[in-house]
């Protein structure tokens, strides 16, 4: 219905309201006669200007042939990755606690993970968030007027530290050069209609293959089947 009313107009009333306010005495005069002759000198001025570049082709071609071996060596120069991480001078970590630790088991351990943090010579500050089974926390470096070690130099010296830690696993990251919803480098997301179980045990498989390929220094999976189970068995004699 939209489109067959704008249909409607754009025949009928556009042409007629574009007759009553675009006279043809008009074309030289005012504003409109402003409008023209700006745009007849671009004209004339774009065309000389083409008509002397069509007429030195070889130019042309050798400004063209130029800028296409440029584009080859810039691509074969620039970085590999999408997005070089830049140094933001931040450092996040990422906890992971057992499904039954108590919110006092999990803060004794963040805790430790703090102090670790402000041992690094440059730390500015630390935050931290804990929660019984989760956590987020991180340390802000000095501004690099101040110091001169590179983040990257300090995170394998804080994940050290960090996977002796016995009761919680903390992952230090960097944070991403190009924006997203996951904080890590590499995600994977596996999806079946198998069971969670099934799931499970293939990601398992993939995270074994990748700690012995040695290209990450760690390997995380966000699906983890560890809260209590119990069976219950009726006796349906007493039961009826």
């Amino acid at each position: 219905g939209a489109v067959f009313i704008s249909g409607v107009v754009a025949l009928t009333l556009s042409p007629m309201m574009s007759a009553h306010l675009l006279r043809a005495e008009h074309v030289d005069k005012g504003f409109s006669g402003v409008v023209n002759r700006t745009f007849d000198r671009f004209r004339d001025w774009y065309g000389s200007h083409l008509d002397r570049t069509l007429a030195a082709r070889p130019a042309v071609y050798a400004v063209w042939i130029g800028l296409s071996i440029l584009a080859v060596l810039f691509y074969k120069m620039s970085p590999s990755e999408p997005a070089p991480t830049e140094d933001q001078g931040v450092i996040f970590g990422i906890v992971t606690a057992p499904a039954n630790a108590t919110i006092d088991d999990t803060i004794r351990y963040a805790d430790a993970a703090g102090k670790i943090f402000l041992s690094i010579p440059d730390t500015r500050f630390t935050f931290q968030i804990t929660n019984p089974d989760s956590g987020f926390g991180g340390m802000v470096l000095k501004p690099w007027g101040v110091r001169k070690t590179p983040t990257s130099a300090y995170l394998p010296v804080v994940q050290q530290k960090l996977a002796a830690i016995p009761g919680i696993q903390m992952v230090p990251v960097m944070p991403s050069a190009l924006p997203g919803g996951d904080s890590f480098p590499v995600s994977f997301i596996i999806a079946s209609t198998a069971d969670p179980e099934r799931i499970l045990e293939f990601a398992k498989q993939i995270q074994l293959k990748a700690m012995q390929s040695g290209m990450f220094r760690f390997v995380d999976i966000d699906t983890k089947i560890d809260q209590p189970q119990a069976e219950i068995m009726f006796d349906h004699d007493k039961v009826s």
